[in-house]
C-alpha cells in the first residue's frame, strides 16, 4: 500500500474529483482520515501500490496536490 495525503484547494474543494477517480479507474482508495470545508482540504488515503502511479498522476491531472508518504516497515 501506498500513503498519499491529497490536498485540495478552495477553487477544486467542491468538486467530486475523489469518487471520479475511483470510478474512472477502477481502483479502490482507503481514506484513512479526512478534513473537507469551504475553504479546502485533505484526505489521507491509501492506494494499492500496483496501482499508486496511475492514481496519483489523475489526482494531479485534476489539480490535487498528491504527497507520497513513505511507510517504515
Amino acid at each position: 500500500m501506498v500513503r498519499v495525503r491529497l490536498r485540495f484547494e478552495k477553487a477544486i474543494v467542491d468538486q467530486p474529483i475523489t469518487s471520479e477517480i475511483i470510478l474512472k479507474q477502477g481502483v479502490a482508495i482507503n481514506i484513512l482520515a479526512a478534513h473537507i470545508n469551504q475553504e479546502g482540504g485533505e484526505i489521507l488515503a491509501e492506494i494499492e501500490a500496483t496501482n499508486a502511479q496511475k492514481v496519483i498522476k489523475a489526482f494531479r491531472d485534476r489539480g490535487v496536490k498528491v504527497e507520497v508518504r513513505e511507510l517504515i516497515e
